[in-house]
Order: C-alpha cells, then structure tokens, then sequence
C-alpha cells in the first residue's frame, strides 16, 4: 500500500511539470548505532526552480493526532540532519520545501499537528488534496489540445466541444467549400 500512495504523490508532482526522484537514501547515526533511510521522493520544476523533499506517510483513511506525533516518531525523520544533506545534495541547493503527505489531519488537535510541523519548517498535504488535484493538470492540458485543434483547424467539422472524451468517428479534413 505505501508503494501506491507514494506512486500517487510522485504522479502528483510529475503531473504539475516537477522531476521526481524516488527512495533519496541517506546514512544516519544514534545512540544505538547507524542505519540507512530514505526520503521518500525529492522534487524539482525545472521552470519556476521550486524544489522539495516529501515524505509520504499514512493510508487514506488514518488521522495524524497530537498522539500520532508521540506514537509515530519517524513521522519527521525526513528533516533529520543527514536527511535534509542528502536532499540538498541531489537538488542542488538548501531551500527547498519539506512537505509530509498524510492520510488527513484529525479535526480534533489540528492546530497543535500543523503547528508542530511549522515549528520543524514542513509543511503538510493531505491526501484529499493529492486525490482531488490529480486531474487537474490533465483536464488543463485536454482543454488546452482542444483549443490548439481548433485553432488548427478553423474550417473543419471538428468541434472541440462535441467530443468531450477526445474521441472523434471523423476525419479532420476541412469541410467542403460550395
């Protein structure tokens, strides 16, 4: 299921123009020892240079609580030291945004989960929103084909409008003149 919601995220960013690169490791140290990690994906848009690490956490139904933040400590491993050195390293620079994708943040102790993350500079998405937006780039790309066919093609009978789904039974040749 993680593998999903991180292809889902992923599609998300890639969808609105960014690179992608998934499972950035990095090696980290505890009192208990060392150990390897990853963060989940590393994002940049080539256009506007916004870039980001994003660790996506939690299924579609979970709540992040006050709770959670004791209960679930890796939940902000991504902005470990070593972390935040791998990113900078792979993106290029240090100012990129922090951005935990979760499940949704529960009604109740929404104010201290939202506050704990800015404290840490990340921000949050939940996946409502990853889910909702997903179509918007392609809705916008399709409209915009739709205007550049038409532009195209002035004197045909091809109709962007009539063909909602982008399937047309004709061809595109210019309609008879007479």
């Amino acid at each position: 299921m993680a593998e999903t919601n991180d292809e889902l995220v992923r599609a998300y960013f890639e969808l609105r123009g960014y690179f992608v690169r998934a499972n950035v490791l990095y090696e980290y140290r505890t009192t208990q020892g060392m150990g390897w990690s990853d963060i989940d994906l590393c994002a940049i848009h080539p256009r506007s240079g916004d870039a980001a690490a994003v660790e996506v956490k939690g299924w579609h139904t979970e709540n992040i609580t006050p709770a959670s933040l004791k209960d679930w400590p890796s939940l902000f491993h991504f902005v470990r030291p070593e972390a935040l050195r791998a990113a900078e390293e792979l993106l290029g620079r240090a100012d990129f945004r922090r951005i935990l994708v979760v499940g949704r943040v529960g009604d109740r102790g929404r104010e201290p989960v939202l506050g704990y993350a800015r404290e840490r500079g990340v921000e949050i998405i939940e996946f409502p929103t990853i889910l909702r937006d997903q179509g918007q780039p392609l809705r916008e790309a399709s409209a915009g084909a739709q205007d550049r066919q038409s532009q195209r093609h002035p004197g045909s009978r091809h109709r962007a409008s009539a063909h909602p789904a982008g399937r047309c039974a004709h061809d595109h040749r210019p309609a008879a003149r007479g």
